[in-house]
């Protein structure tokens, strides 16, 4: 019969090469969980976003097919289905356009934030609606063209109208006012060229520029020095 001693020492042991093989399964798991980690994290991520794109597809139908088509392809708007537009426009930009609007086009703020009617959660469903288009999309240079409005439709409504230099002080007040009434309120029909904001903006400071040269009254303090001095002598040799 073996001894109380050595029972013991068999025990250690057999508990010694039980935490042994443990160490080695876990030596050799945690690569595997290491490589495989980011597959799995990756899937989980690329089905939280169609789940989050089918959310924004409803969306879509009720608050932007209208203008921009059922699926992006276009109306009186910019197509966003588009291979152009998806590969230069970051998520950030179009959550951006969604969520504030562009100043001076119909293409008005929809996030709550900004006065409109949707919740972050739901136009964050929209970007990724219009992202899941990418794989798909067409080729569409022309994704900025307005399909529904006819050519020169829309007139730049900055320049500044003939004979403004030459009109009266009092004119050039009324026509300044009618001039900044117009430029707001003739802007492209539902985001039209003015989706592009870099351009939209450059369009702007052109306007701006012309409007305030037009309204410099440079030329006509130096036409009338002239009269003004001469006025001087006439009445001094009177």
């Amino acid at each position: 019969m073996p001894s109380k001693d050595t029972q013991l020492e068999h025990r250690t042991n057999s508990w010694m090469i039980a935490g042994l093989v443990l160490m080695v399964i876990g030596l050799l798991a945690f690569p595997i969980y290491r490589f495989s980690e980011p597959a799995a994290r990756a899937a989980a991520d690329e089905t939280a976003q169609s789940n989050l794109a089918l959310a924004g597809e409803a969306l879509w139908s009720a608050t932007c097919a209208s203008c921009h088509g059922s699926y992006g392809e276009g109306n009186d708007a910019p197509a966003l289905n588009s291979t152009q537009f998806l590969t230069i426009v970051s998520d950030e930009q179009i959550l951006s356009i969604a969520s504030s609007g562009i100043p001076g086009t119909e293409m008005s703020a929809y996030s709550q934030q900004f006065g409109g009617p949707l919740t972050e959660e739901q136009i964050a469903s929209l970007v990724a609606c219009v992202r899941s288009w990418e794989k798909t999309a067409p080729d569409r240079p022309d994704w900025r063209d307005m399909l529904n409005v006819p050519a020169g439709a829309h007139n730049d409504s900055t320049d500044a109208p003939a004979g403004h230099d030459e009109a009266p002080a009092d004119h050039d007040e009324d026509g300044a006012e009618d001039h900044d009434e117009a430029a707001t309120t003739d802007g492209p029909a539902a985001c039209g060229p003015g989706y592009d904001i870099a351009a939209f903006a450059d369009h702007d400071a052109d306007g701006t520029a012309d409007h305030a040269e037009d309204a410099t009254p440079g030329d006509h303090a130096e036409d009338g020095d002239p009269d003004a001095d001469g006025h001087d002598e006439t009445t001094a040799t009177h």
